[in-house]
């Protein structure tokens, strides 16, 4: 317990550092501005009203903005404290893994696989966003680990149902709790009895979400309620549309070697449960000496070999990750880090067991194991970080701190969707009220070189008019149709702000483009790594022409 204690605060401190390294980032700071926002929001409206912008956001339920709102009244706003959040999460998930594992398997199974948890590059990645996986994934873990609990000692299911509906609060897909530990049930031939004891700790569970959708039916919002409920689960994307990438997303997000040694033991144990299947026969045809048999079958008929709750989680989720992810999504696994965690570190052990007749330094050859596993995950945690942003991008939040610097008046700054939730939150955090920013299309690809040069004759940049749509009274959004933006003169009739800037990246070639016609570029910043370019396209969809991967905003004055 020492060691894993060690390393929960060695992760609490490196987490928080490296969360001070970046702002909101290309990849997925989306979330992270508008989760951001939506807690900020909750100090000038009702708990109840999930929104920003003027819109209530129904794509998820509200429990993890109104967490990430308590630690904006405890720390102040700020990136930090939003995403203390997800980092406070894992570490309250490791508990439940120890817990889980024990009450699966035995205590030195439980130490390696809270620490293989923690060490899981998904969870090292989103352990420190402002977004709601990691704490779905806390609840979710804690409330299977609570029913085997109570289901192996005969105790409470209440804990069970709090947690559940805590994760079902946080994030729809944590419904298939229900479905993994049914199903397990089903396997074990308990499923009369156990049901008796559940439906009060369920009913518990779903007051919350409960109340919150019959406050908003109550008050006309039937149809966001509807999208709440199936949102995820119907509309979301086509079923199996990026199942490859979800696959490589598992491979690699959860490391190979841990998936490994994940399978390594499930297939093991597949072997062991075989020879008991023989075994049992031999006691039933009387092929077992008479004072063995007692012992001989208890093994054979001993819980978990044959139904374990892990590999239902894996088929259970891991079908709905495959189904359900959109692109760029494959974060959706995250839940998958556990039962892959503490399947690689019982796999470690059952490899270390059966080598012992062949092997002299027995110990020492199982802390090989471990230290191996452990250490596999720390190069693919490394390149998720560098290729997502978390070790140094502050792009977002330069371009804000420049604006609100530069600025003598209000400005309007036109982005890509991509950043518009990011530079919202800083324009309100770091720039003040003077900075107004609306969303423009993030596919700008298909602009021609001939279309910006004869822009004077044409007095259009990308076919396209503008219309701002006022959202309150201190923000105004704008939405344009097609692929571009407007041009200057557009710009200077439908909008009164002094001055208006193009905030992009250089993807799609936009932004040589400008160039080439003379619109000022007046600020750049980038963020390079040291690693190959060819993988970013998984992230940015597109292929870029650099060595290395970076990522770039820049911004052009365009009126």
């Amino acid at each position: 317990m020492i060691i894993l204690s060690c390393a929960c605060i060695l992760f609490l401190i490196t987490r928080i550092y490296i969360s001070t390294l970046s702002s909101y980032s290309f990849f997925h700071g989306w979330n992270e501005g508008e989760y951001s926002l939506l807690a900020k929001g909750y100090f000038e409206h009702s708990l109840l009203i999930q929104q920003s912008g003027g819109s209530v956001n129904w794509a998820v339920p509200p429990f993890y903005s109104w967490v990430v709102f308590a630690f904006f009244k405890l720390f102040g706003v700020s990136d930090l404290s939003a995403r203390l959040t997800s980092i406070l999460a894992a570490l309250f998930a490791v508990p439940f893994v120890y817990i889980l594992a024990k009450e699966l398997y035995d205590r030195d199974v439980a130490v390696l696989s809270s620490l293989v948890f923690l060490l899981t590059p998904w969870v090292v990645l989103l352990s420190g966003r402002a977004q709601t996986d990691m704490l779905m994934t806390a609840f979710m873990v804690g409330s299977i680990s609570c029913f085997v609990y109570a289901y192996n000692r005969k105790t409470s299911f209440m804990p069970f149902g709090i947690l559940f509906g805590l994760a079902l609060f946080t994030k729809q897909p944590s419904i298939l709790i229900l479905v993994i530990v049914v199903v397990w049930v089903i396997l074990s031939g308990d499923l009369v009895k156990v049901s008796k004891k559940l439906p009060i700790p369920i009913l518990i569970g779903l007051a919350p979400i409960t109340v919150y959708a019959l406050y908003h039916v109550i008050n006309g919002s039937a149809s966001g309620i509807m999208e709440l409920i199936y949102g995820e689960a119907v509309y979301r994307t086509p079923l199996f549309s990026n199942y490859r990438n979800t696959l490589a997303g598992m491979l690699v997000g959860i490391s190979p070697l841990v998936i490994l040694f994940s399978f390594y033991e499930v297939l093991q144990n597949q072997r062991f449960c075989e020879t008991r299947g023989a075994l049992l026969h031999a006691v039933l045809r009387n092929r077992v000496p008479r004072d063995r048999r007692g012992l001989r079958f208890r093994q054979v008929c001993k819980s978990g070999d044959w139904k374990n709750i892990l590999v239902v989680w894996l088929v259970v989720y891991g079908l709905f990750v495959l189904a359900r992810t959109p692109q760029s999504h494959e974060y959706y696994i995250l839940p998958l880090s556990v039962p892959f965690a503490i399947l690689s570190s019982k796999g470690v052990f059952s490899l270390k067991k059966a080598t012992l007749s062949r092997l002299n330094s027995k110990k020492r050859f199982g802390v090989l194991i471990a230290v191996l596993l452990l250490a596999s995950t720390i190069p693919v945690s490394y390149v998720f970080l560098s290729y997502t942003g978390d070790l140094g991008y502050t792009c977002t939040e330069d371009v804000i701190s420049y604006l609100s610097t530069e600025r003598g008046t209000e400005v309007l700054v036109l982005t890509p969707n991509r950043y518009e939730r990011q530079l919202c939150w800083y324009s309100e955090v770091r720039g003040g009220s003077g900075i107004n920013i609306a969303s423009i299309t993030n596919d700008l690809s298909s602009v021609s070189v001939n279309d910006v040069v004869n822009v004077s004759e044409k007095a259009t940049l990308f076919h396209t008019v503008m219309e701002l749509h006022s959202i309150n009274m201190s923000k105004k959004q704008c939405f344009l149709d097609g692929c571009g933006i407007s041009d200057s003169a557009n710009i200077s009739e439908n909008t009164s702000a002094p001055e208006v800037f193009l905030a992009i990246d250089d993807r799609g070639g936009l932004d040589a483009v400008l160039d080439q016609i003379g619109y000022e570029k007046t600020y750049s910043c980038t963020y390079r790594t040291a690693l190959p370019s060819v993988f970013g396209s998984i992230y940015t969809g597109e292929e870029s022409g650099s060595e290395y991967f970076e990522q770039c905003l820049y911004v052009y004055r365009l009126k």
